[in-house]
């Protein structure tokens, strides 16, 4: 991932002792450069990947990689305030992008791309704004910003891992939301919600698959690219999209497999990989490798490095990146909520509410009641019952299926894209290449947003709109596939393998001094034998990668102190 650090002050006041050291530290500084140095800001970019920087009108920056929706490209006014630029941006533009505005005594406005992956994280000290992407040495240590752990926030992330995407664990540190435009006042604005995008209308003069094509063939023009390929239905959409030929200068797929049966996938990768006219490497997943240094050296980001966990899989990803000189990695993380894969009685709420009682004919509850396992009176019941409890205090008059009240198995869906951005952070992968989710991007997620749950799972499968859309690009094994293979057993015997220092790591570990997990039941839990028939693994990754976030900022801000 390519990063940014801008600062921002007042010319007039004097901290040039401070400025003066970081932009001494920065010519040396391996793997940074400094892109603009003037008075009252300096920005500096990481290397040898460097983030897009375009300059706009006003002393504007707009920094990220930047998509338009049309083929003439940007069109802004040069003399639009910032509000009004943000607001063009979003509606001409997608990307994983930021957008500094000019500095006025000593801070910015800054505006943050919707669904955008380019984070863009607010702090400072004694005059200095900093806007940063990531959080390195040489910034803590020449600035020193006031920073402390926020427990709270790592309770909730243990309970929620969705929680990863939201509010920082640090006190003094604000992550700007994708779509909000931040003052420097304090005062925020959402130019762009999911929700809104979500009661918005279907584009007519444009698919799905044509979405999907454009929006890879704009991330990828004219690069290599390597795709994580599982086997599964959405990374074989991200294949078969590049296999179509219309902007990677070269493409190939990766496939691993572990020693267990239910995590073999070859026999579906290569169908995926014949279906989209693609070489296609498979390799043997590595055993998961759990140490201090391998946790510490995906730590030191604004989030947890959640993708850099299983550092023997992400090293290995990485080497591959390196040895085939890939540019862009992409993956089909996010399809199984931007395309609903989620079985749930609320889609019969969704349905009923736009239908009436008309929508109690037809398939729609029968297909949905054998999916979720249910009786169609019992999915009337839900609805019911939805609808009485959103009714409450809704006032006089408020109809029992009031159309313009949130429909709940859309928010289901917005939540689960909300929580699809949680997986980020600093991992081997993303620095080796370009790392993308393309079903994440915003035209894919918009598309799907605005598409009733019920259509999106017609006939009671999950992904059924987009199993139908695609069908001409897959072979039907794997258009029609439900499944995917299962890690579980490899995951749960590699703990079993490392419980000689998982036991003192998070038992002893900053998380247990704090009190913020429960001592005694994750003692229980980290046992070869409730591993191995009680499952749990993933419960016990996540607090080990929350954990060696807290230790990384813990020394850190210590030694700043």
């Amino acid at each position: 991932m390519a990063d940014f650090v801008a600062l921002h002050w007042d010319p007039a006041k004097e901290i040039s002792a401070r400025i003066g050291w970081i932009t001494r530290t920065l010519a040396k500084e391996p793997g940074w450069r400094l892109a603009i140095d003037e008075p009252g800001r300096l920005v500096a970019l990481s290397t040898p990947r460097n983030l897009n920087l375009r300059p706009l009108p006003g002393g504007r920056l707009l920094l990220g990689d930047v998509h338009t929706r049309a083929a003439e490209g940007l069109r802004l006014a040069a003399d639009a305030d910032f509000e009004t630029l943000c607001r063009d941006l979003s509606r001409q533009a997608w990307g994983g992008y930021v957008v500094i505005d000019a500095p006025a005594a000593g801070a910015a406005a800054v505006f943050r791309a919707p669904m955008g992956d380019l984070e863009a994280v607010i702090c400072g000290r004694k005059g200095v704004q900093v806007v940063a992407s990531c959080a390195p040495d040489w910034l803590l240590v020449g600035l020193a910003p006031v920073l402390a752990i926020d427990w709270s926030i790592l309770r909730e992330q243990l309970v929620s891992p969705g929680r990863l995407a939201g509010p920082l664990g640090l006190i003094g540190a604000y992550a700007v939301p994708g779509g909000v435009l931040d003052w420097p006042d304090g005062r925020n604005l959402a130019i762009w919600t999911p929700q809104d995008a979500a009661s918005g209308s279907v584009r007519d003069d444009v698919t799905l698959p044509q979405l999907v094509e454009t929006c890879i063939g704009q991330m990828t023009m004219g690069r290599r690219v390597l795709v994580e390929t599982s086997g599964g239905f959405d990374s074989a959409v991200v294949a078969a999209a590049l296999g179509r030929g219309r902007g990677a200068r070269e493409a190939i797929l990766l496939n691993y497999h572990t020693l267990e049966a239910e995590g073999d996938e070859r026999a579906f990768a290569r169908r995926v990989a014949q279906a989209a006219g693609l070489p296609l490497i498979e390799r043997r997943k590595p055993q998961v490798t759990l140490d201090e240094p391998s946790l510490a050296a995906v730590s030191s980001g604004w989030r947890p490095g959640v993708w850099g966990l299983d550092s023997g899989y992400d090293g290995d990803v990485a080497e591959q990146c390196q040895a085939w000189g890939a540019e862009v990695l992409l993956t089909g993380k996010g399809g199984d909520t931007v395309f609903y894969q989620m079985p749930s009685a609320l889609i019969a709420v969704d349905h009923l509410r736009a239908s009436g009682l008309a929508g109690m004919a037809g398939p729609v509850l029968p297909d949905l009641a054998r999916w979720t396992r249910r009786s169609v009176w019992s999915l009337l019941a839900t609805a019911l019952r939805a609808n009485l409890s959103a009714g409450a205090g809704a006032g006089a008059g408020a109809g029992a299926w009031d159309r313009r009240r949130p429909a709940p198995a859309k928010r289901l869906q917005v939540e689960g894209v909300g929580q699809s951005l949680a997986f980020a952070g600093p991992s081997r992968r993303a620095a080796a290449a370009d790392f993308r989710h393309p079903l994440l991007s915003r035209p894919i997620v918009e598309h799907c947003l605005r598409l009733p749950a019920a259509e999106l799972t017609r006939g009671g499968r999950d992904r059924a709109y987009a199993r139908t859309a695609f069908s001409a690009w897959l072979a039907p094994e794997v258009a029609q596939r439900h499944g995917k293979g299962d890690a579980t057993a490899h995951f749960g015997r590699a703990l079993a393998g490392r419980l000689d220092f998982l036991r003192p790591y998070l038992l002893d570990g900053e998380l247990a001094q704090a009190r913020v997990l429960d001592r005694r039941r994750l003692e229980a839990q980290l046992t070869s034998e409730h591993l191995m028939w009680a499952g749990g693994a993933g419960q016990i990754l996540h607090a080990v990668i929350i954990e060696a976030w807290a230790r990384s900022w813990t020394r850190r801000l210590r030694g700043l102190g």
